[in-house]
């Protein structure tokens, strides 16, 4: 704007400026120097900040890279049984006193030969038929319809396996090789059965009104369970004696969850059936 010599602004040249001003405009001027160490650092800073990056956030951080990872690691679990049992049996229970005092006032461990277990299973019996001094001889068969000969020694003569093994009430034919010959089995009643060469006396068929072996309920099943990383020569197991594991297991108590030794009668609960 031209200011007048008397302090006021012509006319003409107020709107010539208005004019020209609408035609111009300011542009930022940008001015390059070139310096060479202070580019060096800050490309240099950059790099390092991609570096620190990667290395830092995403292999350390997310991707766990500074952890050392073993793919070789073994597992190894297997079960025990622990428990004793002694049998107090009551003479009614029998078919005679004989039969009472073989089961009555027994010890039974779970050592014993009948709890059979191997690497992936175990058995727990609840009951047993015992027959006493077994030998190996020839003696008369039990007295069943395929065994009586009395009427027809001829029976004797060939040998007779049953076929429906699945049938818990079919007459079992088992005991050894027949000799052929027809022999007394009990005189008193004049019972005539087919010899035969094996284990003697037959096994017996008559089982106990009860369990013999209920008390096995109260016996423990221990998982024991070994880890192992080869790679750092570490070995981890619960076969401590710690209140953490070494306790029985109950799922109703958060704390007993963890623990490795299971009651039978806790486990045969949990399958909706009962120790008999």
């Amino acid at each position: 704007c031209q200011i007048g010599r008397g302090g006021s602004t012509a006319p003409s040249g107020l709107l010539q400026n208005v004019f020209w001003s609408c035609l111009y405009y300011d542009a930022a001027k940008t001015v390059s120097v070139k310096l060479n160490p202070l580019g060096v650092l800050w490309r240099g800073a950059f790099f390092i900040c991609i570096i620190i990056g990667y290395f830092g956030l995403y292999n350390l951080w997310y991707n766990e890279g500074y952890k050392e990872k073993a793919d070789d690691q073994e597992l190894i679990s297997y079960a025990k049984i622990r428990g004793a049992m002694k049998t107090n049996l009551t003479p009614k229970l029998f078919k005679n006193e004989t039969k009472f005092k073989i089961y009555n006032n027994k010890i039974w461990d779970a050592k014993d030969d009948i709890f059979e277990k191997d690497a992936n299973s175990f058995f727990i019996p609840t009951n047993l038929i015992i027959t006493k001094d077994q030998t190996r001889s020839k003696c008369a068969d039990y007295p069943s319809e395929l065994n009586k000969c009395k009427q027809s020694k001829a029976v004797c003569q060939t040998q007779t396996w049953i076929s429906d093994m699945d049938n818990p009430e079919a007459i079992m034919e088992d005991n050894g090789i027949r000799t052929g010959e027809c022999v007394v089995q009990d005189e008193e009643k004049n019972v005539w059965t087919c010899q035969y060469e094996g284990w003697c006396p037959p096994k017996d068929r008559e089982r106990a009104k009860i369990a013999i072996l209920a008390g096995t309920q109260h016996f423990v099943v221990q998982l024991q369970q070994l880890l192992s990383f080869p790679k750092f020569g570490i070995e981890l197991s619960n076969s401590n004696s710690d209140n953490i594991t070494n306790c029985t297991f109950k799922s109703t108590d958060e704390d007993k969850k963890h623990c490795r030794n299971f009651l039978v009668r806790e486990m045969v609960r949990a399958t909706s059936r009962k120790n008999e």
